[in-house]
């Protein structure tokens, strides 16, 4: 989807209560942001928030993930988990921009844990959150303010990512962002809270369409293996053990494709997969690992 330049939009959590979106309607919005999840937590309000924001033509344009990893590895689960709230709400790859939050909260957290942040910790949480939401289908961005931009993020790397910035000054500095968000004290019809404001700054081509899996052509190896295209790539190793390595390493490929959506949901999903050769009770037993 695209955003133009001059675009008005919102980004609400649960903070926001509960919304009239026959009201908000008035407000003419054209996109707005919300908060998936924190840790493996999906927020109280998102669901609502899609299916509210659907029923009135506002498109949810992005969501963001307030991080409170303690690893890179932490990061790492934290995408996935966000991925597969995202795919929960039905908003597939090419309609929003998957966010990674992290604040002064994101620090003062992991302090509390024993463990102490640096630029360095931020940048690489940064860039593994980033690219397993890329590897897993969806456009990944980054949420910062001027402290962060300044003094934490490496400008290289942010180069990389879809850009949203805070400043709520009346003369911000939004520096090489695609949106700016301007106010935390929003007044809308329909939002008995404040919400915060935001603009585009840039025309903005939302996300990357991937339709369908992209797999490989499957060879037909012998009638034991059901599973393992990777497998014609060692056959002349040990077959046992490259069998059962390639069976593991291509299941779980398409666990995180289901997690990113790539293969519908419900009912078309089991049709796709078991007509792909797949169990999809395995696979479903592997989606619910990876979100764990």
């Amino acid at each position: 989807m695209m955003l133009r330049k001059g675009d008005i939009g919102i980004d609400a959590s649960k903070w926001q209560g509960d919304i009239d979106f026959l009201k908000l309607k008035e407000a003419n919005l054209k996109f707005a942001l919300l908060r998936s999840s924190f840790r493996q937590t999906i927020d109280p309000k998102f669901l609502e928030y899609v299916a509210g924001l659907r029923s009135i033509s506002v498109p949810v344009a992005g969501v963001y993930h307030f991080s409170y990893a303690l690893s890179a590895a932490d990061a790492i689960k934290e995408a996935q988990f966000c991925v597969a709230s995202v795919n929960k709400a039905g908003l597939k790859p090419g309609e929003c921009v998957l966010f990674y939050d992290f604040e002064y909260d994101t620090v003062d957290q992991a302090k509390k844990a024993g463990v102490t942040l640096t630029p360095t910790l931020c940048n690489q949480f940064t860039k593994a959150f980033c690219d397993e939401v890329q590897r897993m289908g969806y456009e990944p961005g980054v949420y910062f303010n001027g402290d962060y931009y300044l003094n934490w993020y490496d400008k290289g790397l942010l180069a990389s990512y879809i850009r949203w910035i805070a400043d709520w000054r009346a003369a911000p500095k939004v520096y090489d962002s695609h949106i700016h968000q301007y106010s935390n004290k929003g007044k809308l019809p329909g939002i008995n809270a404040d919400v915060d404001m935001n603009i585009v700054l840039q025309d903005l081509d939302v996300g990357s369409e991937v339709s369908e899996p992209i797999l490989p052509e499957r060879p037909v190896l012998d009638t034991s293996l059901q599973h393992g295209w990777l497998y014609r790539e060692f056959q002349n190793g040990s077959k046992t053990l490259f069998k059962e390595l390639c069976i593991a390493i291509e299941l779980n490929l398409v666990a995180k494709q289901v997690l990113a959506g790539m293969w519908d949901n419900g009912d078309k999903r089991v049709e796709k997969l078991e007509s792909a050769g797949y169990s999809a009770k395995q696979i479903q037993e592997l989606v619910n690992k990876l979100v764990v």
